[in-house]
């Protein structure tokens, strides 16, 4: 199963984000859920630590927590390293920190775009996409 997490610190930006998924979701038959959403980083951890997830992970740049959503990407990396991470973000500098840190990114998709839904359920489509090609986890492991 592919498990949604988003990490957003606007707890209104979070319902809207989380919403949306779960629409998107519940028209589809796929084998996926949104699994956490929060406000904090450390319940993401939190999840990632205590299991085994194949995960496509939803994070703002700036979360109100002395954790940052891109050190969120890097500690998410150490337990799912293919995981398929989506930036969600107001700022449009950040981006560059991405490449800079590694952290490869699925998508950075600006909250103040028109097409922000749109390219969330892209993302979805396409995470489930390559997690359904792929036949294997989002793990490291070797596929057979």
């Amino acid at each position: 199963m592919l498990s949604v997490f988003v990490c957003e610190d606007d707890p209104h930006h979070l319902e809207c984000i989380s919403e949306s998924i779960k629409e998107y979701i519940a028209t589809e038959d796929w084998d996926m859920e949104l699994f956490c959403a929060t406000t904090t980083p450390y319940e993401v951890l939190y999840h990632l630590r205590d299991g085994d997830f194949d995960g496509l992970y939803f994070v703002d740049t700036h979360l109100n927590s002395n954790m940052d959503g891109l050190q969120l990407a890097k500690e998410i990396r150490q337990y799912n390293p293919r995981g398929f991470i989506v930036f969600v973000s107001a700022d449009k500098d950040s981006i560059f920190l991405t490449f800079k840190n590694g952290l490869e990114p699925m998508e950075y998709i600006l909250k103040t775009s028109d097409d922000m839904y749109e390219r969330i359920n892209d993302c979805i489509r396409t995470a489930y996409s390559r997690y359904e090609i792929n036949g294997c986890s989002t793990k490291l492991k070797i596929c057979q």
